[in-house]
């Protein structure tokens, strides 16, 4: 496997999705996808920030790289949108995958928001941070 970055991390994140998150269909940032009408979640990594946390000596010293996994969870109630968004957060939060730290879940403040097609969706992210 290459080295991890916060712009390789994506298949790390989706792998995991993939081996252990069984509640519903997933919708993989940049894959094709039939939006079913009933429970399902959509994932994204987006990175936010490079810096240099650790001077070696040399121009190699060690660095930081952040960004943020956005979860939007989508429902037929209101109700059952915000309860899929408690079960993302409670697997996704404060875990390390293979040097990819995730940390706490934080709720946008929308609440869930009705969508045209019947739906409601809320939105969580979560931090993330990869140090080499």
């Amino acid at each position: 496997m290459a080295k991890l970055t916060i712009w390789t991390a994506k298949p790390l994140l989706d792998a995991e999705f993939q081996a252990n998150w069984t509640l519903t269909p997933i919708q993989y940032d940049g894959a094709d996808f039939n939006e079913p009408h009933s429970d399902w979640v959509s994932i994204a990594l987006i990175p936010t920030d490079r810096k240099i946390v650790g001077f070696d000596g040399t121009l190699g010293g060690r660095k930081s790289e952040e960004g943020i996994i956005r979860v939007r969870t989508y429902s037929t109630s209101a109700t059952q949108a915000l309860a899929l968004a408690g079960k993302v957060a409670t697997f996704l939060e404060c875990r390390e995958l293979n040097g990819l730290t995730i940390g706490v879940c934080e709720p946008d403040g929308g609440g869930a928001v009705p969508l045209d097609n019947s739906l409601y969706e809320t939105e969580i992210t979560f931090n993330i941070k990869v140090i080499k």
